[in-house]
């Protein structure tokens, strides 16, 4: 498996990973600073205000995210598929 993987790496454009690390990368910060932002709101006593820039920043970065995901995946499947 780990040398599949590493084929597959080495024949994925340097663009294509770079895209993928800062995804990936915002996608493991988002949960704790969630977290954060939560814990800081409820300590104020501010719930709603929380729901609020939850729907806010999902709204902002949804399309963003499934924009990346539509154009990237299909690259990377081929990658996938011919290595």
């Amino acid at each position: 498996m780990d040398e599949s993987i590493s084929r597959l790496e080495r024949r994925v454009p340097p663009v294509l990973r770079q895209v993928y690390s800062h995804a990936f990368s915002a996608a493991q910060k988002s949960p704790k600073v969630a977290r954060t932002m939560a814990s800081e709101v409820q300590h104020a006593g501010v719930v709603d205000t929380a729901s609020g820039i939850a729907k806010t920043v999902y709204a902002k970065y949804e399309p963003t995210a499934k924009e990346l995901l539509a154009t990237y995946e299909p690259v990377a499947e081929q990658y996938v598929t011919s290595a």
